[in-house]
């Protein structure tokens, strides 16, 4: 079986040490998981594509669309 389907979306990682109430001293020190991170970075990649497609053909961006995005592939 493929990993991807095991896995959290990234923010997940965040969620659950917050949900863990961290001092604010763990909070600034705090660093999401090597696998989060790369999550959120494949992401990104998709939505910088997106929205460098948007602006090639409308040449402008709605701001909803990448929030849409987030909820699709968070």
């Amino acid at each position: 079986m493929d990993t991807k389907e095991f896995s959290l979306p990234f923010y997940e990682d965040v969620l659950e040490f917050l949900a863990g109430g961290p001092s604010v001293r763990q909070v600034v020190e705090y660093r999401p998981s090597a696998a989060a991170q790369q999550r959120f970075s494949a992401f990104l990649t998709r939505v910088a594509a997106v929205v460098r497609t948007l602006v090639r053909h409308r040449g402008q961006v709605d701001v909803s669309v990448i929030g849409r995005l987030a909820k699709i592939h968070g």
